[in-house]
């Protein structure tokens, strides 16, 4: 895993992802954190940042997919809004969760990229599979309890392996 782990590449935003790129690469479906990633904690609505690039991902080819610790009445809303299928309750970081993500777009784990902004909870499973990782900072504003407990861990996870989010 270690060696995986160092093949995250980071990125500020998921406005700025190289999506031709990873087109190029063979990556035909993306899976996305929603909290942190897309939309700050507990915000309901997309920003027009976000849903153009929603419009980008389509227009580019990309399946995609919301994978969701959260629950269905805040995941749901939000995928149907950016046009993405849905994943909530998913279990991150386990495996299952990221497995069960890309058989519902019918992609093979080598095909797929996990976006997020946590190393632990979003990349991990991933990770595990084979899929690519593609780390981006997190949107500011409060964050859950426990995710303020995972950056702890994760700042010094990605010091010991020599990741450095952009500024």
């Amino acid at each position: 895993m270690p060696r995986r782990i160092r093949s995250i590449q980071l990125y500020a935003s998921v406005g700025v992802l190289p999506l031709q790129q990873l087109r190029a690469q063979g990556i035909e479906a993306l899976l996305v954190d929603l909290d942190g990633t897309l939309l700050s904690w507990n915000d309901m609505v997309p920003t027009d940042d976000i849903i153009a690039w929603a419009r980008q991902v389509k227009d580019a080819g990309f399946r995609a997919i919301i994978v969701s610790n959260n629950h269905p009445a805040r995941v749901t809303p939000i995928a149907d809004a950016l046009g993405f299928e849905a994943l909530y309750d998913a279990g991150k970081p386990l495996p299952f969760a990221f497995q069960k993500a890309a058989r519902i777009l019918g992609v093979p784990h080598s095909r797929c990229a996990v976006i997020g902004d946590q190393l632990m909870t979003d990349m991990l499973g991933g990770l595990a599979l084979g899929m690519k990782g593609y780390l981006v900072n997190p949107l500011p504003g409060r964050e859950y309890w426990g995710t303020r407990i995972n950056r702890i861990i994760e700042r010094a996870l990605m010091w010991l392996f020599g990741l450095k989010r952009p500024l």
